[in-house]
């Protein structure tokens, strides 16, 4: 949430993790091209998933975990949900332990992370389900009069794009988008 403050006050230089473009933030800060494609999903224990295939459905759950402040906490108020169904976490890994523990029966998170985690270690009776979110880009942002870094690294990007270094990195981490 003070990713904005942070980066024009100078306290940090760019924001480089999963940051999906918005309005505000484009209105904001100074961003690069789209680097990846990225997507809400919902993740929910194995014994529950078919009872949540659609956007729809999300309103069958007595509790939703999502980050604050995440891509996925403007999906949901999309959705009009009943606000006291609704927990916010602070960190988007916090989401999976409220279903993991049963203290939520879901949780939105981004599907690069899902892809991820679900499955695997703490993790393993867990999965994730695509209910039809729209795609979402993440983007590097910095500071409105660094024109010059922002320039830099959507040549550092394309050049990536085009040497296959970005679909490599997509196929060793599983990246489906």
């Amino acid at each position: 949430d003070s990713k904005i403050l942070y980066l024009n006050s100078g306290v940090i230089d760019c924001v480089w993790n999963g940051m999906t473009i918005t309005d505000e933030l484009k209105e904001n800060i100074l961003m690069t091209d789209p680097y990846l494609t990225n997507q809400q999903v919902v993740v929910v224990k194995e014994e529950n998933v078919e009872k949540y295939q659609t956007k729809e459905d999300l309103a069958k759950a007595s509790s939703i975990a999502f980050e604050g402040g995440s891509a996925a906490e403007s999906e949901l108020e999309k959705l009009n949900l009943d606000e006291s169904k609704l927990f916010s976490a602070t960190k988007q890994l916090d989401t999976f332990l409220e279903v993991k523990s049963g203290s939520c029966d879901i949780a939105v998170v981004d599907k690069t992370m899902a892809q991820t985690l679900c499955g695997t270690g703490n993790y393993q009776d867990l999965t994730y389900v695509d209910v039809g979110f729209d795609p979402e880009y993440f983007a590097v942002g910095f500071k409105k009069d660094n024109s010059e870094m922002c320039s830099a690294v959507n040549e550092l990007l394309k050049k990536y794009a085009e040497d296959g270094t970005i679909a490599q990195l997509k196929t060793k981490y599983e990246i489906t988008l």
